[in-house]
Order: structure tokens, then sequence, then C-alpha cells
């Protein structure tokens, strides 16, 4: 009982969530959309930042799960754009609030599970220092999350996986390049 009722709140909120700004969405508006009282929302969340914070926790972990086994960079970024669409205007509307930054961290620990996880299967041949390995994940997961906060910032209006797919034909072989380069430095 105690999942089924957490469910209900999370489900309420993300139905206000597509409606409205998550600063307009109050613990009451939650508790009168899912049928329960306020004691109940707040004996599974302390707070509706707490909820957000599950929601992504959750949400993210299911992504994880989903693309566990990444073959290509652009089934990395694939998989963050089909995230964020699946949400489009939750996520607009989470964007937009005081809870920018907890979705943000959501979305940068979720670039990284997803970019390790690639290039940890395409660098292994490559024989580079632990400490090179992990500044090229890290430039490339920068590099993706950027480009995934500037379309989330301009709207969310251009056709992101047209314009990822291109952007992930690019991608591979300057990513192969620094890491043949900085392979050959090492040995």
């Amino acid at each position: 009982m105690a999942n089924f009722t957490r469910q209900a709140i999370i489900d309420s909120f993300l139905k206000l969530l597509n409606e409205k700004p998550v600063n307009k969405i109050t613990v009451r508006d939650i508790v009168e959309d899912c049928g329960v009282n306020r004691n109940t929302f707040y004996y599974h969340f302390r707070d509706i930042p707490a909820l957000v914070e599950e929601i992504f926790l959750e949400d993210g972990r299911k992504t994880i799960e989903k693309y566990s086994d990444i073959e290509s960079l652009e089934d990395c970024v694939c998989a963050m754009i089909d995230n964020v669409l699946a949400n489009k205007r939750a996520v607009s509307n989470l964007f937009r609030s005081s809870s920018k930054d907890i979705y943000e961290s959501f979305l940068w620990n979720s670039c990284d599970v997803l970019v390790r996880s690639y290039m940890e299967k395409t660098i292994q041949d490559l024989h580079l220092s632990k400490s090179d390995s992990e500044i090229i994940i890290r430039f490339i997961k920068c590099s993706m999350f950027g480009q995934i906060i500037d379309w989330i910032n301009s709207g969310m209006k251009a056709d992101a996986k047209a314009q990822f797919h291109r952007y992930c034909q690019i991608w591979p072989e300057v990513a192969k390049d620094i890491m043949t380069k900085t392979s050959k430095k090492e040995n």
C-alpha cells in the first residue's frame, strides 16, 4: 500500500508539473489531486524539492538500466534526448524553476554513467592511463551535457535527434583521434 501511495503522489506531481511550473505547485495541490492527506505526503517526502530529487533519482536508475549496454555515442545522447522528450513540458517547467539545479545534477550524473559505459568499451584496447581515460571521459561527458543543456535552454525547438545524429557522426572520429594520439604518447 505504501508503494502504491508513494507512486500516486509522484504521478500527481508529474501531472501537475506538466500543467504548471514547480514553484506554483503546492503540497495541497498534490494531495488533492491524488486523494491523500498532507500527513501522507510528509510520511513519504520531506518537501517538494525532496520529491523532485527522488523522481530524478528513480528516473536515472531506470534510464541507466534501460541503456546499460551502450554501443555508440549516439545511443548515449539518444537515451538522454528520449528521456527529456518523454517529459518535455515537465522538464521545461522544472528548468525554469528554483529546482533547476536538481535536474542539472540528474542530467550530469546520467551523462556520466552513459558516457562512461560507452567509453569503457571503446578505450579498453588503447591502453590509456587511468588519468587520460578520465580526462577523455570527462571531456565527452561535458560536451554531451552542454549540448543537451543548450538545446533545453533554447526551448527544445530544434530537431534534437537530427542535430545530435550529426554531432555523433563527428564525435567518434574526434574521440578516436584524441585517444589514439594520447595512447601513442604514453607508449
